[in-house]
């Protein structure tokens, strides 16, 4: 089965332009999340890839991204902390939800899942939040 990936951009809280994908179900939507990746990984790494695919054939759309300075985004990595990081998770969420795609689901895997706990608390529309072996 064939899924769609949309490429999205959006600025970061700092000025650079970060690179997302968005893994678009096929058939009905059942809902929208933000996937934040591990320390240095990236949008494209397995487990970022994966999970969101997984979910997408599931019926939910995911917008996973590049943090500053990793893989197709802008900046450099070294510019960035994890404030960096949360604030980016909460202005990804910001973008999906500008763009009619409300995110309910927050997903993060490793230094990703902390930042996605703690994004969750600046994001009035996420519902839940999956964390995947966060420090």
């Amino acid at each position: 089965m064939m899924r769609v990936a949309e490429r999205v951009s959006f600025v970061s809280t700092t000025g650079p332009v970060l690179a997302g994908i968005i893994d678009v179900p096929e058939g009905e939507v059942r809902g929208w999340g933000v996937f934040a990746h591990g320390f240095t990984l990236g949008k494209d790494c397995p487990a970022a890839s994966r999970i969101c695919k997984q979910l997408a054939g599931e019926g939910i759309g995911m917008l996973r991204f590049d943090n500053l300075g990793l893989g197709h985004s802008e900046g450099d990595w070294g510019d960035g902390s994890f404030s960096h990081k949360v604030d980016d998770t909460v202005r990804a969420v910001e973008f999906m939800n500008g763009s009619g795609r409300e995110v309910k689901l927050l997903v993060g895997h490793s230094f990703g899942g902390a930042a996605a706990i703690a994004a969750a608390h600046e994001c009035p529309t996420v519902a839940a939040v999956a964390s995947v072996g966060a420090p």
